[in-house]
């Protein structure tokens, strides 16, 4: 059984992985916050790591491979429960 859901979640975490990893940030752009800002990413600059904008795409990233790592989750439970013989079954 496809899940139309899922599909859709997976589509959006992939461009946006993508538009995180292919785009360096730093530049000023109306409907985006501060990685993709002229000065706003500035205040997440981090010691030890080469800037502001590296340290927030690595949180995104982090984050994306969360809601991968729970959309393997949810996919596994749902394989699980379509295999399940029904209750009322005979």
């Amino acid at each position: 059984m496809a899940y139309t859901d899922l599909t859709e979640v997976r589509a959006c975490y992939a461009q946006l992985r993508e538009l995180v990893i292919h785009n360096a940030g730093g530049w000023e752009g109306v409907e985006s916050r501060d990685l993709f800002s002229r000065e706003g990413h500035l205040k997440w600059n981090r010691r030890n790591m080469s800037g502001a904008a590296d340290y927030l795409r690595l949180q995104i990233l982090i984050a994306l491979e969360a809601v991968n790592t729970r959309l393997f989750f949810i996919d596994t439970l749902r394989a699980r429960t379509s295999q399940m013989p029904h209750p009322h079954a005979g």
